[in-house]
């Protein structure tokens, strides 16, 4: 996997993050106001995200195996060694985590008078 593909991911990944924060801001105000702390917020947008990635990348690597097969049988490729397979599982998640971790804080500053704002 090239740095150049994984640092697009993570790109990707935190402008969708800042996307989500930035729509969410009325909510985020609302649950501030009702009690939760700024570490719940952050929680609360890290696990999110994990399971949004984790059923990616599941998704991925099982393409990634079945169409690394259908390529042996018909263009008689070498198989992709599999080690490789939960290696990208690790990186691609530890990436995405590191993405929204700077729009999980914006989130988890997100004031309680938020809420009561009309926009």
């Amino acid at each position: 996997m090239s740095r150049r593909r994984v640092a697009v991911t993570g790109l990707g990944i935190v402008g969708l993050a800042w996307f989500s924060v930035t729509q969410r801001r009325k909510q985020i105000g609302t649950r501030r106001a009702l009690g939760a702390s700024q570490g719940s917020i952050l929680r609360y947008f890290m696990t999110e995200n994990l399971l949004i990635s984790s059923a990616g990348v599941v998704l991925g690597a099982a393409l990634t195996v079945g169409l690394n097969m259908l390529m042996v049988e018909i263009f008689d490729l070498a198989r992709a060694p599999l080690y490789l397979v939960p290696l990208a599982m690790v990186i691609l998640l530890l990436v995405g985590q590191l993405a929204v971790l700077g729009p999980a804080r914006k989130a988890s500053a997100v004031p309680p008078a938020v809420a009561t704002r009309t926009v």
